[in-house]
């Protein structure tokens, strides 16, 4: 650097404009020679040179002052708003009335519970769902129960066809190992089988009785059932279809009672032939084979009506199995429904999801009042900390740095809060003022705020620090400002 002192023409400052003695002395007008001039104490040339002397001491002393470094400030005017991760706006998730369990200015922790939304069609909805649901686990153990009568029936059906099957291949194979046997053996052998005939005919009798008492108890159970429904169906809590069904099985009951009883009947009256036979058996040599005949006739129709039960038993109880899964497929999509409108409502508690203070006026306005999907309920800002945008002059730009220590003013007050210029802070994108037609960069600040009176949506100017500069540099920062001097002289705009 040069040393304005001894060379004060290399300040860009300092012009000077040294006149020479010889001209002087030609534009001094001519004395007459008769008349001697007086003489003076300091000749011309002496105070011409002291008056160079002068101008370049004070050259030298502002080229001295100009080199001097001195604080520097960009200020720009602001207004401040809430840090990104650092609010939270809670608005009506679903239309209803708000109850608000917060106030103005209450601090309050993440997880606090803040409001709650009662919402009237969703609490219709989750009432309808859960009735729906008791009804359809009704259905499920209707069906069960069902099914397990269906199951009875069809392993009671089976063994009457085994007993069937086996009563009938019994019967052939006597009829078979008879026929070669002289006639008199044969009466023999009938006369001898008679009583066995007799006691599994009672043993058939003694089946189908107990099989009437279970038919029995069903029917008692049928009858209550068609009675229950027949009282539920006037007031419509019964379909009328269930009904129904309901004396279907009550009548499919009755008949196959009845069945049996003619069937016994009839094994008696095989009693009593069997009796007569004991009786006459000198007059049953030809009759007793086309009775064996008709007995075993008999006993193959009656397997094949047995075994027809059979099979109309096992459709039941396919049946009984299908609306069993039915009615859980139904539970289940009832069970889900349910479960997500319960979340919906869980949705409808509203907790804070950052700390911070609540900020929103006149709540008081807005307890127990149905608002709809979309408004707002209250804002929850961590006023701890704070951010602001800063308007500067685009000039300004290469003065701030990030991390710049910055002094925050509150439009119209004394106050000032401590903020520093955030890392890529800066906007590199120029906006212009629609007014001035200035080009103005955003610098965002982070203001400290302890005290927690400064609020969002307040307005204020801040000084952002920068280096130091010289005076001269700050005078030509100035100036470029004002006239934009570094598009005419490069070297003024420099730092």
């Amino acid at each position: 650097m040069t040393n304005p002192q001894l060379n004060p023409s290399s300040s860009p400052n300092t012009i000077l404009k040294v006149v020479p003695p010889q001209q002087q002395k030609k534009e001094s007008p001519k004395q007459p020679e008769k008349l001697a001039p007086p003489k003076e104490e300091n000749p011309p040339q002496k105070k011409s040179f002291n008056g160079l002397k002068t101008m370049g001491a004070i050259a030298v002393a502002v080229g001295i002052i100009g080199f001097i470094p001195i604080p520097n400030y960009v200020t720009g005017e602001t207004k401040i708003t809430s840090r990104t991760k650092a609010r939270q706006l809670i608005a009506m998730p679903a239309s209803g009335r708000v109850k608000i369990y917060v106030q103005t200015n209450e601090k309050i922790q993440p997880g606090q519970k803040i409001a709650e939304i009662q919402s009237d069609d969703l609490d219709n909805q989750l009432t309808e769902a859960e009735r729906e649901l008791e009804r359809a686990k009704m259905g499920v153990n209707a069906a069960q129960q069902q099914f397990i009568v269906a199951q009875t029936r069809l392993n009671a059906a089976q063994n009457n066809e085994a007993i069937a099957r086996n009563r009938t291949h019994r019967q052939l194979t006597e009829i078979n190992n008879r026929s070669s046997h002289p006639q008199i053996r044969r009466i023999e052998r009938e006369k001898e089988m008679i009583p066995q005939e007799i006691a599994a005919i009672e043993a058939d009798i003694a089946g189908v009785e107990a099989e009437i008492i279970g038919l029995r108890e069903q029917l008692n159970s049928a009858t209550e059932k068609v009675s229950s429904y027949e009282s539920l169906e006037l007031n419509g809590a019964v379909p009328r279809f269930d009904l129904l069904d309901a004396r279907s099985q009550k009548a499919a009951l009755t008949a196959q009672i009845q069945q049996r009883e003619s069937f016994i009947a009839a094994k008696h009256h095989q009693i009593q032939q069997k009796n007569s036979l004991m009786a006459a058996k000198s007059e049953q040599g030809n009759e007793a084979s086309k009775k064996m005949g008709d007995t075993l006739y008999n006993y193959e129709d009656d397997f094949a009506q047995i075994r027809a039960q059979t099979q109309t038993a096992a459709q039941e109880l396919e049946a009984s199995a299908a609306e069993v899964q039915a009615q859980q497929q139904l539970v289940a999509k009832w069970e889900a429904s349910f479960k997500q409108l319960r979340q919906q409502r869980e949705k409808l508690k509203l907790v804070a999801e950052v700390a911070g203070t609540v900020t929103s006026r006149d709540l008081d306005l807005k307890q127990n009042k149905r608002l709809e999907v979309g408004e707002e309920i209250l804002r929850v800002v961590d006023l701890k900390q704070l951010t602001a945008e800063v308007k500067i002059r685009q000039e300004d730009k290469d003065l701030v740095e990030s991390g710049a220590a910055v002094k925050f003013y509150r439009q119209g007050g004394t106050s000032r809060y401590a903020a520093i210029v955030q890392d890529e802070g800066i906007s590199p994108v120029v906006q212009t003022e629609e007014k001035q037609q200035k080009p103005m960069l955003n610098v965002r600040i982070l203001i400290d705020n302890e005290d927690r009176l400064l609020l969002p949506g307040i307005g204020g100017y801040a000084h952002i620090q920068t280096p130091k500069l010289r005076v001269y540099q700050k005078v030509g920062h100035e100036f470029n400002k004002l006239f934009n001097l570094g598009k005419y002289f490069p070297w003024l705009s420099g730092n």
